[in-house]
């Protein structure tokens, strides 16, 4: 595999700009796991701007229910 087409070397800036856009599930749960460039980049403040907590409330609801 040529290395222009490795997800792993990918901008910094870049998988931030990505990872702004994704559900908090992916955040949280499989991106910081992919690799060790994904996962610094999942810690950057810009993917944390922004948390929306009513999904995960709603999901624990129709559990308990």
């Amino acid at each position: 595999m040529e290395e222009a087409n490795r997800w792993e070397k990918l901008n910094v800036d870049c998988l931030v700009n990505i990872f702004e856009r994704v559900d908090m599930d992916d955040l949280l749960l499989s991106l910081p796991f992919v690799c060790k460039s994904w996962y610094q980049a999942s810690l950057h403040p810009s993917c944390w701007k922004v948390v929306h907590f009513h999904k995960l409330i709603n999901q624990q609801h129709s559990e308990s229910g």
